[in-house]
C-alpha cells in the first residue's frame, strides 16, 4: 500500500485518490480500515521494524 512509503505525504495520496482534501480521505480511511492513514504509516513501520530485527 502506498501509505506505508514514509515518502509520500498523504493529502498527495488522498488527492491521488480523488478527494480534494485530507478530511474526507481520513474518514473514508478510518471508516474502511479502523484507523487514519496516520496510525497506518506508523503501525507499518512498527511492523518493519519488528521483522528486521
Amino acid at each position: 500500500m502506498r501509505l506505508a512509503r514514509e515518502d509520500l505525504p498523504i493529502l498527495s495520496i488522498a488527492l491521488e485518490c480523488g478527494y480534494g482534501s485530507i478530511g474526507p480521505f481520513n474518514r473514508a480511511f478510518r471508516q474502511r480500515f479502523g484507523m487514519t492513514p496516520t496510525e497506518y504509516r506508523a503501525a507499518a513501520r512498527m511492523e518493519r521494524h519488528r521483522q528486521a530485527t
